[in-house]
């Protein structure tokens, strides 16, 4: 992941798990990409690549199936779920 997603990240409350500079931006550039899945929580919901771009899917509110889903195109795993938690956490 990029400096700039991992700043966004960290100024948006991002906290990584298991690493001794909890919050600090390269803390979170080396993030795992299942932290990320976990962290989205119960909004995330697909990841899958087509195309050589990664896409995540999420939901927000109590029901998913209620809700618009939120879309992200991205060039790594990590980076499309990274995204995908800024969106679920604005």
């Amino acid at each position: 992941m990029d400096y700039e997603l991992a700043e966004e990240l960290h100024k948006t409350g991002f906290k990584p798990k298991n690493v001794t500079i909890a919050g600090s931006i390269l803390a979170i550039q080396t993030t795992s990409l299942s932290e990320l899945m976990e962290a989205c929580g119960d909004g995330f919901d697909t990841l899958y690549r087509t195309n050589g771009r990664w896409y995540a899917i999420g939901y927000t509110g109590a029901k998913r199936i209620d809700i618009d889903g939120i879309e992200l195109d991205c060039n790594s795993p990590e980076e499309a779920v990274a995204r995908l938690w800024l969106e679920l956490n604005k």
